[in-house]
């Protein structure tokens, strides 16, 4: 039972016991006169107080729903509701024997109300002593499960940016205003939930609908530990839209997929999409917090009753096995980096232990590697030294390099500098080659002594390590390089301990941790960083992660644990969103030029009566009834293609001429050899003479090529088709064409493939 739900109790109560009391007759004073009663009767009749706003009344439950999470940590403290009812007063003539009578009847009242108090006080307890689900672990307290517990438990004001912001810069940085107590439901958002959301609150402007069908089921409780495992679930509502999404993935649309953001605006792949799409090709950073935003508000307000008070306690477990459940851990992830875009370090760590406590010993996102970030950056080193002392996480945390450096700055910020120094040489010892990069990222003020000489020439021994290792002074160079910080870093190189101890043959390293399963959670966690950072990552990777990165809404996903959704969209259809029976591998150009106009359609392909089928066995079909299987284009609809495509500059440099588009799209082998002619006429362009004695020897293959086969000929016009593409395409440096390839191929079935591959390698991006 709520504490709202108990309060109406306990009102309702009281106002039944003060009824009855009205209904009983008073007792009444044998020499007292008729007239005399008839004033007692009247004088301790309870009357109805004014009625009350009910305006107010609805604002109150809202208040109640904001602080409830408040209320359930002191429902021993329950305050006692204001009676409805009230003693009309007294009239001016009234003698001493009455107000005695009174007197005692208000102290009989009082002690009633005490006895009703202390009943309702033991019921209530009774209720907290028999709950479905206790808040406290039963094992325990000093076992390492209930340490754990404790250690990661949330508190729901740290997730809050609004707080963090206003500790920060003050009152006046914060956009959201604590609404006047006159203020009506109506107008505010708290109207787009009933109960305060776990994650984040949602803002006035958001669009008030509902999830769509999105929902969390709660699976199993531990007997051991206590913890509490959940799961999303999509109903066939949501599971219809999130189909509608896979076909606007297959269209490579951004406008398509605006559209289905505004027609479910709280769609969860479509707010990780459109997010995506708003950081990557905008570079618009708001937009991209505020579709998070509206994503973990969507997550939190349809999670189950019992998930916020679960997170409060420390106990709540969402598999990451579930791609429902994923969705929220991309989310987090995302908003973390937002947060840090904002130097809100503090609220980027509560959701970092809030993602940690849902999975932590497999922590599938490779968290170990970012909180260390977090936890100095916002000086919460107690949280990192805790957590790094932990039994359940310390034979992970200890082996760690990140941990091992970060390990002595949190000493040295607590002023534990002898501990300080002692982790820092066993840090140097075991992983001496992060000291190196550390070293060489110091500024010329703060490197005032070089490196020892016993640290020259130590370098990782496995790619995975030196991953690692850019991957820390990444993220921690620059706290690193704050002048008292490395000013404690050249005293321990230069201390007169020497590190001549240093066993270059039993040098730590990760590479027997980041195998299999855990070094496709390093590489997501890699794919999932800002693409600024993680453009030098990725080549540490091997091949076939690198290859396999999945999509902006379920990146790289376990093994075996692919959603459904995605097998449909990678089994049942192309990049246009047309059956593959009946497009075939002719959608790689469908996909590119969609890409560049959105209006485009394909030509229909005719689908021959048997009949007709029957009568063109011997005959050879006319050129614009190919079989599928080929990527030629109707010839009308691309000359239409072309003529847009070059006479509005669409895929053109910006301030070229209209010759000068012309002239580069027959340079780079857009314009179709058997179109040069036409093209030459249509934009005053020449076609030199090498084109046509080529377009000849083209057409005498295709003779030849025909006469070979027909499988011949389709694997020519593939090639051919490739080459194109490889023209198109290889006009930029190395990081644009990977953006350019993963637009091109994104949301392309398995069918597509062997033509990315063939088109990688054309590239050099292989």
């Amino acid at each position: 039972m709520s504490t709202r739900a108990l309060r109406k109790a306990q009102q309702r109560a009281e106002e039944e016991r003060l009824a009855a009391l009205a209904a009983s007759p008073p007792s009444k004073d044998s020499q007292n006169d008729d007239e005399e009663e008839d004033e007692e009767e009247e004088e301790e009749t309870p009357i109805v107080s004014k009625k009350p706003n009910l305006f107010a009344m609805l604002e109150a439950e809202l208040e109640e729903a904001e602080v409830e999470d408040q209320d359930e940590e002191n429902e021993d403290d329950v305050p006692e509701p204001p009676s409805t009812t009230s003693t009309a007063p007294s009239k001016s003539k009234k003698n001493k024997k009455k107000k005695k009578k009174n007197k005692g009847k208000s102290k009989a009242v009082s002690e009633d109300r005490e006895d009703d108090d202390k009943a309702f006080d033991s019921a209530l307890q009774s209720l907290k002593s028999t709950t479905l689900f206790p808040t406290t672990p039963t094992s325990s307290p000093s076992s390492p499960s209930s340490l754990l517990t404790t250690l990661l438990h949330i508190d729901p004001r740290h997730l809050d940016l609004e707080n963090e912001m206003r500790k920060l810069f003050g009152r006046s940085a914060t956009t959201r205003e604590n609404p006047p107590r006159s203020r009506l439901p109506g107008a505010s958002t708290r109207a787009l939930s009933t109960r305060r959301n776990p994650f984040v609150q949602p803002s006035e402007n958001w669009p008030r609908d509902s999830s769509g069908g999105l929902s969390m089921d709660l699976l199993s409780k531990s007997p051991i530990d206590n913890t509490i495992s959940f799961k999303y679930t999509h109903s066939r509502a949501y599971q219809e839209t999130q189909r509608q999404f896979l076909l606007c993935v297959r269209s490579m649309d951004p406008d398509r997929m605006i559209s289905h953001l505004s027609a479910h605006p709280y769609h969860i792949s479509t707010l990780l999409q459109t997010s995506h799409i708003a950081l990557t090709q905008s570079n618009d950073h708001t937009t991209s917090q505020t579709l998070l935003s509206r994503a973990l508000f969507s997550l939190g307000r349809s999670s189950h009753s019992v998930f916020p008070t679960s997170l409060t306690s420390g106990l709540a477990r969402l598999s990451f096995s579930y791609f429902e459940n994923r969705e929220l851990y991309f989310s987090a992830w995302k908003y973390i980096l937002s947060l840090s875009r904002r130097g809100l370090w503090r609220t980027g760590l509560e959701f970092i232990r809030l993602l940690l406590q849902l999975d932590p010993i497999d922590d599938p996102l490779c968290l170990l590697l970012i909180i260390d970030q977090y936890a100095l950056k916002s000086r919460c080193f107690d949280i990192l030294l805790s957590l790094s002392s932990t039994p359940l996480l310390k034979p992970t945390w200890s082996n760690s390099p990140n941990i091992a450096y970060s390990l002595s700055l949190a000493e040295f910020m607590a002023g534990n500098l002898d501990s300080a120094k002692s982790r820092l040489r066993e840090a140097i010892t075991t992983y001496p080659w992060l000291i190196t990069k550390l070293h060489g990222t110091l500024s010329a003020e703060n490197a005032t002594k070089p490196l020892p000489e016993e640290l020259w020439g130590l370098l990782p021994p496995t790619e995975i390590d030196s991953l690692l290792a850019e991957m820390y002074t990444l993220r921690m160079g620059d706290l690193w390089n704050i002048p008292e910080h490395a000013q404690f870093l050249i005293s321990v190189l230069h201390d007169s301990k020497k590190f001549n101890n240093i066993d270059r043959r039993n040098l730590g390293t990760m590479k027997s941790v980041y195998v299999d399963a855990k070094l496709r959670d390093l590489a997501r966690h890699i794919f999932l960083m800002d693409p600024s950072e993680s453009r030098g990552l990725i080549g540490f990777l091997p091949a076939k992660l690198r290859n396999d990165q999945g999509y902006a809404w379920d990146i790289l996903p376990p093994e075996g644990k692919e959603s459904e959704y995605q097998k449909e969209m990678e089994t049942g259809s192309t990049a246009a969103g047309v059956p593959t029976e009946t497009v075939g591998p002719r959608g790689l150009f469908e996909a590119f030029f969609r890409s560049l106009l959105p209006d485009f359609q394909p030509p229909e392909m005719p689908q021959p009566t048997p009949t007709a089928a029957a009568a063109a066995v011997n005959q050879e079909q006319p050129r614009q009834q190919q079989e599928p299987g080929t990527f030629e284009v109707g010839e009308d609809d691309l000359r239409a293609t072309l003529v847009t495509m070059v006479e509005d500059g669409v895929g053109f440099p910006a301030g070229m001429g209209l010759s000068d588009r012309a002239e580069l799209a027959l340079n780079v082998g857009l314009v179709p050899r058997e179109l040069r002619g036409w093209f030459g006429e249509r934009f005053g362009v020449v076609v030199g003479a090498d084109d046509n004695v080529h377009d000849e020897v083209e057409e005498e293959a295709d003779v030849v090529e025909e006469e070979g086969g027909e499988e011949e000929e389709v694997q020519e016009r593939d090639s051919r088709a490739i080459d194109r593409l490889v023209q198109i395409l290889g006009t930029g440096d190395r990081a644009s064409l990977r953006m350019r390839v993963d637009r091109m191929f994104e949301g392309q079935g398995a069918e597509m493939a062997e033509v990315r591959r063939r088109v990688e390698e054309r590239l050099g991006l292989r």
